[in-house]
């Protein structure tokens, strides 16, 4: 999948906290990727948060990622060397190396 707009938003409580445009291969990717900017420009870290709202800007489209089941596909190993290599880097951002 090649790389598209994102708006990511975290939600706590029902509400939209904030937002961040990123760009990203897969929704995964734009939520870690958004983790990642809201870590340093939120007090709070938003991977506590039940709810994120992935909105594809270039097709319009929007998803919904539960954290539990980000940090559980993130948890599997990779289908494919590349998967598994995806999925370590979207670790690391996470954990803040990257």
């Amino acid at each position: 999948m090649p790389f598209q707009k994102c708006k990511v938003s975290f939600v706590v409580y029902g509400v939209v906290d904030a937002a961040a445009i990123v760009q990203a291969a897969t929704v995964y990717e734009a939520v870690c990727r958004a983790s990642a900017i809201f870590k340093h420009s939120v007090v709070e870290d938003p991977t506590w948060a039940a709810e994120f709202i992935v909105e594809i800007k270039e097709q319009p489209k929007l998803y919904r990622v539960k954290t539990e089941q980000m940090k559980k596909w993130l948890r599997r190993n990779g289908s494919s060397p590349r998967d598994l290599m995806q999925r370590r880097r979207l670790r690391e951002m996470l954990a803040g190396s990257s």
